[in-house]
Order: structure tokens, then sequence, then C-alpha cells
């Protein structure tokens, strides 16, 4: 699943075929990342931001795009409400909890689906400033502990958010290469977009 700011998409339509033609997921990022929404903001400006970045998005992808994340996960008492009416289905701002749960909102229920934050390339280089090193033994241990915590206690969702800009660098591709093989080289893992472990989380 791949969040787009939807000026992104469409300075870029290039970025967006390449994700269809992999077959992944456009996840709603916002208009872009100057445009955050927060409590302050009328409820008309805060309604157009959601329906322009939900609809480009669709135009450029000729996907449902189904998901949302707040730039910055910044929300307003409204943002879930807007999202809902715009035919949103889950939304990753919330980091609270390890699946997926549901939320009531004025226009239906949507689903909060877990988002990783700790483990994020962009929090433990930039934020924490830890080494490759010490990113790659982050996300094993913590894919590890899922991987255990299933055999108990069913399926677990791992998530972890890379920055084409953070990890996509030459000196940590070597890095995330050897994270992704611990986890991909683990029986019983589903590579999934978000929608995909969202059906399956119904079902």
């Amino acid at each position: 699943t791949v969040a787009f700011n939807s000026i992104v998409a469409e300075r870029y339509p290039q970025l967006v075929d390449e994700v269809n033609r992999r077959e992944g997921e456009i996840l709603a990022y916002g208009v872009d990342m100057g445009k955050i929404h927060h409590g302050e903001m009328a409820i008309e400006d805060e309604t157009e931001l959601v329906r322009q970045s939900v609809t480009s998005l669709r135009q450029a992808s000729g996907q449902a795009v189904t998901g949302w994340w707040s730039p910055a996960r910044s929300e307003s008492m409204n943002t879930l409400d807007l999202i809902a009416a715009e035919g949103i289905d889950y939304v990753c701002d919330w980091i609270n909890d390890d699946l997926p749960y549901p939320i009531r909102t004025k226009n239906g229920p949507i689903h909060s689906m877990p988002i990783s934050h700790d483990i994020d390339d962009q929090t433990i280089i930039s934020g924490y400033h830890h080494s490759e090193d010490n990113f790659v033994d982050q996300v094993c241990d913590a894919f590890d502990v899922h991987m255990a915590d299933s055999k108990t206690h069913g399926g677990q969702i791992f998530t972890l958010t890379i920055h084409p800009w953070m990890s996509g660098q030459p000196h940590r591709v070597k890095a995330l290469k050897k994270a992704l093989s611990h986890v991909m080289g683990s029986d019983g893992v589903w590579s999934a977009t978000a929608s995909e472990i969202l059906d399956a989380f119904k079902k």
C-alpha cells in the first residue's frame, strides 16, 4: 500500500502507473504536506481538501481508493466523518492497536488500520538517529515478536512504513533488503495491501 498526496500523483503520474503495474494499492494522503487537517479548520475547507485528495487519486489511479492517512496524522473532530462520506473504509492515523477496529462516524462505520511508527525508517534513522544496522535489528526483533504471538493469538499485522527518500538512499538499500529478507523469508507471511487485510479481518 502506497501513500500519495494527490498533488504528487498529479505531478508524477509515472509513480502511480508503477504502483498499478505492481498491483499495489493507492492510499489517500491528503492534498499535500502543507495542508494539515486541524481543529481550527472550517468544515467547508476540510471537506474540500478531503474531496480533492480522494477524487484526484481515484482519477489518477483508476482505483477505488478506500484508505486514508492524514498528513502528519493530524485530524480535526470532523475528519473521520468527512472521509467516511467520501467512501473511505479505513484510516491509518491511529497507532493505538496492533489490529483493526471499527470506528463509528456520522456517515457509517470505518476501521482503524494499524500502521507502524516506532519502527518506520524515518523515525529510527532520522528521528532517533540510530544506525542502519539498528534499523535492521529493530525491524527483525519486532517482526519476531509478532510471529511468535501469531502462534498462540492468531493472525498478526506487521506494518513497516518505508519512505523512498530515506531507505531508497544507496547507502541504506542494503539494510532495507536485509530487513525485508528476514520478514519475507519466514513461513506463514502474507504480503498484502491494507484493503486485503481489512477484508480478511472482517471475514
